[in-house]
């Protein structure tokens, strides 16, 4: 016990942090999908560190919504990416077939249409656990905090 206590704190996060991959690692790939799949991810983009989840208006409006989300979110990636830490940032669609970036070939008619725009729910940034509602709709956009616990 005495060892613990006289272990610097960059020794005691490191081994917390080996823990923490170790208990990731044992997390099969189909548990992974199941929790992406209950937690209504339809895409995962890997090097920007970004999901693609499809929400509906009234959860991301509601506080109660947005809190829960967000904690079913945070577990599915602190489980099956640990390795993202912090550093992520999650897309939030109406219609599944528009989950995605702008300027992806599949979504060029949408885009142009109007109907990407209208889909695009929100963005949220862990770092700041901030979402913003209705990104690209100048007269609907806000901010607001989102609170998890």
């Amino acid at each position: 016990m005495n060892s613990v206590r006289a272990a610097s704190p960059v020794v005691l996060k490191a081994l917390l942090a080996m823990v923490c991959l170790a208990a990731a690692a044992t997390v099969g790939a189909a548990d992974c999908k199941q929790l992406f799949r209950a937690a209504h991810v339809l895409r995962v983009d890997e090097a920007a560190k970004r999901l693609f989840v499809t929400s509906t208006e009234e959860q991301l409006e509601s506080r109660t919504g947005r809190a829960r989300l967000a904690r079913e979110l945070r577990h599915a990636l602190t489980t099956c990416r640990p390795e993202w830490k912090s550093d992520w940032n999650i897309s939030f669609f109406l219609r599944a077939d528009f989950a995605g970036y702008k300027d992806d070939d599949r979504l060029r008619g949408p885009v142009e249409s109007g109907e990407w725009a209208a889909a695009y729910l929100g963005e949220f940034r862990n770092s700041t656990a901030v979402l913003t509602l209705f990104p690209v709709v100048p007269t609907r956009k806000k901010d607001v905090l989102v609170r998890s616990k």
